[in-house]
């Protein structure tokens, strides 16, 4: 919708949602995510540069890091976007990128997975079950949706399921 008021006018076409959207500081673009049609779960980020007619914006999209990239926000000055990157071998975290096409890969700005965590024992599956040793294999375990981590430790992405 205009700022002087009047009819809101769809930017986005295609067949994903974007969400999160963020104005850049001087007012003419507009980052959000997206997810992507052949990859459940992975959320890549777009910039919508709105002209004079909102109608006909130019959307480009971010090459980040595989995976899902939510809540993009401008820096200071437009230049670059702050997001949150996970994936299967990586627990949320903040990533940089420039908001220019061509701009270099994205940079790792914080590190959440513990020091010394061997990350090539993650999986990529969509789920797997992790038995719980104290309760019989037909009675209960540990689901794990998206991404699973292969230790003895059960991951932050599980939850606990029971059968009667």
């Amino acid at each position: 919708m205009p700022a002087s008021g009047g009819d809101a006018i769809q930017i986005t076409k295609g067949k994903f949602e974007a969400w999160r959207p963020a104005w850049s500081h001087d007012s003419t673009r507009i980052a959000f995510d997206a997810n992507t049609e052949d990859g459940p779960g992975d959320r890549v980020l777009g910039i919508a540069k709105i002209g004079d007619d909102p109608a006909h914006a130019e959307v480009t999209y971010i090459p980040a890091t595989p995976g899902t990239n939510i809540e993009p926000r401008w820096s200071e000055g437009d230049g670059r976007l702050v997001f949150q990157h996970t994936d299967a071998q990586n627990s949320a975290d903040l990533y940089t990128v420039g908001s220019n096409p061509g701009a270099p890969a994205p940079a790792r700005l914080t590190d959440s997975m513990p020091a010394g965590m061997d990350r090539s024992n993650s999986s990529s599956r969509n789920s797997s079950t992790f038995p719980d040793p104290t309760v019989s294999k037909s009675q209960a375990g540990f689901l794990c949706q998206k991404t699973s981590i292969k230790t003895s430790s059960i991951p932050r992405s599980c939850g606990f399921m029971a059968t009667a």
